[in-house]
Order: C-alpha cells, then structure tokens, then sequence
C-alpha cells in the first residue's frame, strides 16, 4: 500500500505538468487565433471584403473561455494575449496560411479572390468575412 501511495504522490506532479505551457499551446485557441488574424490580413488588403466584428470579438470570448475551461487563469489568458512573442507566432502562422490558400503578397487583389473563396466554402476564416 505504501509503494501505491509513493507511486501517485510522484506522478501527481507530472499529471499536472501536462497542461499546455501557455493558451496558445492549445490547438482549438491556436486555430481561432490564427482564423481571427487571417481574416483580419483579408479584410485589411481587400476593400471589397469587411469583417464581422461581432462573429470576431464573439469568437475570441469563446476562445478565452475555452482556455479557462481547460485551466488557465484569467490572466494566464490576459498575458498571452499580451504577449508579442504570440502575437507574431500567429501572424505568421496567419500569413503562412493565407500564402498556402493563394495569396501573394506583393498582389494585393489575391487578399480579394482568397478572402471571397474562404467566405463562399464557409471556413473557420470566412465566417469573420463578408463582401461589401
């Protein structure tokens, strides 16, 4: 009985070290983001294209409270918001995910075809879209 009892107070701690490091270690809270900050390079580039800022802000309250539910604390979520290591991780994981769906940079008009394609197949990124 003494070894079970040794043997759960050592993996007590690892169990809790499983937790992500920060929010955005998250994959559901990674993917938001990423969709969030996509949609805004679209609607930035693209003036035929503007954002759903209630679908957006709503989408980011979800996502905070998908974060919580998993174990953050208010501010673990507040810092990661804050942070500027994060918020270029996801604006280059944004802008790598709009290049691999047909945006050039250096053609503003393919922010438009990209931006008109995501809210026509309905994805994670053209649900914050819509044309003007």
């Amino acid at each position: 009985m003494r070894s079970v009892l040794t043997l759960v107070m050592i993996m007590a701690p690892a169990a809790v070290s499983v937790q992500a490091s920060t929010p955005g270690d998250l994959p559901k809270v990674r993917d938001g983001l990423v969709a969030i900050a996509a949609a805004n390079e679209v609607q930035k580039n693209c003036d035929s294209i503007a954002p759903r800022m209630v679908r957006a802000y709503s989408a980011m309250k979800s996502l905070e409270t998908y974060a919580r539910s998993q174990g953050y604390s208010a501010q673990d979520v507040q810092d990661y918001a804050k942070s500027n290591t994060a918020k270029a991780e996801i604006a280059s994981l944004a802008r790598n995910y709009l290049v691999q769906n047909g945006v050039d940079p250096a053609q503003p008009a393919t922010y438009c075809t990209v931006g008109s394609a995501e809210i026509e197949d309905g994805t994670s990124v053209g649900r914050l879209l819509k044309t003007k």
